[in-house]
């Protein structure tokens, strides 16, 4: 008779001893999927939105901040090149 040596490795290293056995380590499994898995998925996923909004905000003031300091640099140069023209 021949050994079944997936059943007793399955046996030996998980404690698989029946198929009501399995079933219970699929519902075991399950559970732990939807009760640790998806929450911390979750939670990644709203701090990835977090950071690109705050990203995109802070990319909206340094251009505005670029664009107040650009028009005082022109307006400083165009008050310079006045006064040489006096």
């Amino acid at each position: 008779m021949r050994e079944n040596y997936v059943g007793h490795w399955l046996s030996s290293t998980f404690g698989f001893r029946g198929r009501q056995n399995i079933m219970a380590w699929a519902v075991s499994g399950a559970i732990a999927y939807y009760l640790w898995y998806m929450p911390y998925a979750k939670q990644q996923e709203n701090k990835k939105a977090i950071y690109e909004q705050k990203r995109i905000s802070y990319e909206q003031k340094s251009m505005e901040e670029v664009a107040r300091m650009r028009a005082l640099a022109d307006k400083m140069a165009a008050e310079q090149a006045a006064r040489l023209n006096k």
